[in-house]
């Protein structure tokens, strides 16, 4: 009976040793944090063709160098916060559908003057309708008991932090539609809010991340988004102008990426508690990576409270070369 109990007890512990290792933490353990996605892109993708010969070969040197260093390792890299999105709320199923891609840089990033896509693996990433289509990591709902309580959670979580472990592939590199990129491995991710580490999505199961308290903006405990805590009669022009700044700096930043002059026109419906109910973009800039780099900046827009239950609004919005 002893020597039984003996190992009984050395299977539980041996069950719960394998149990501790299946975490994020500890795939995470002894991962090499990549800080700057561009310097591995580097790696797997210079030609070296700059200079004299000594310059080539010592630039080829360094590169050969990285890149077999990066791929003996686990590697521990951001991924784009639009890569996780939490849908609209359904009535009918009591939820708000949740969605993790593996965009890594899905607007791409810029080296030598070529921009490389950066994604994670599972499908073979291509280009429909000049737009990225990336595999998906995780896909679906959480329920909540009202819609109020649905859109409060949806405000909470507007600014997440989406990490990835990844390994590089045999053959990193892919190409679709005149278009270059990396592909990486995904071994485990997890999507938190920074203000407080708590975890929305991760897999595999994943402890509290470290909180971050310079992430938690205006927010204080119990208290609402301050652009929404105050309720105004109706959303004047200067209303809209002020809300919509962060979206119209937003689109800039996505003409710096892709260089396409032209004009958008969001035609968005903003309901009484702020939040936005419908959105089109038109103009020159549909079905474009411009016009989906400004519909993600658009989704994050917080308009105040009004009195007013609906209010619908043409914005403009023109990309030119300074």
């Amino acid at each position: 009976m002893k020597a039984l109990a003996i190992v009984a007890l050395a299977v539980v512990v041996a069950v719960r040793a394998a149990h501790a290792d299946d975490s994020f933490e500890a795939k995470a353990s002894g991962a090499q944090r990549i800080h700057r996605i561009e310097r591995l892109v580097w790696a797997l993708t210079a030609a070296c063709d700059a200079g004299d010969d000594t310059a080539q070969r010592q630039c080829r040197r360094v590169r050969d160098t990285r890149a077999a260093e990066l791929a003996t390792q686990t590697l521990l890299v951001d991924a784009d916060a639009d890569a996780f999105e939490a849908g609209e709320w359904s009535p009918a199923k009591k939820s708000v559908p949740l969605t993790l891609t593996a965009c890594i840089r899905c607007l791409g990033v810029e080296l030598d003057g070529k921009t490389w896509f950066v994604v994670g693996a599972g499908v073979t990433p291509h280009f429909e309708n000049n737009r990225l289509k990336v595999a998906t990591l995780h896909d679906n709902a959480r329920t909540f008991p009202d819609e109020v309580a649905a859109k409060s959670w949806i405000r909470a979580v507007s600014n997440v932090h989406v990490e990835l472990l990844v390994k590089i592939p045999a053959k990193p590199r892919w190409s679709d539609s005149g278009r270059s990129g990396i592909v990486l491995d995904v071994i485990g991710y997890r999507v938190y809010t920074p203000c407080d580490g708590n975890i929305l999505l991760s897999s595999p199961i994943s402890g509290p991340a470290e909180a971050d308290k310079k992430q938690c903006g205006p927010v204080t405990a119990g208290a609402e988004d301050a652009s929404q805590a105050t309720e105004v009669e109706q959303l004047t022009a200067s209303v809209i102008e002020q809300a919509m700044q962060p979206v119209v700096d937003a689109a800039h930043d996505c003409y710096s990426h892709f260089a396409v002059t032209g004009k958008a026109k969001l035609k968005i419906t903003i309901q009484g508690d702020g939040t936005i109910g419908k959105y089109e973009q038109q103009g020159d800039f549909t079905n474009t990576n411009t016009g989906a780099c400004i519909d993600r900046a658009v989704k994050k827009a917080k308009f105040p409270r009004s009195k007013k239950p609906k209010t619908t609004i043409m914005f403009p919005i023109t990309l030119n070369a300074p």
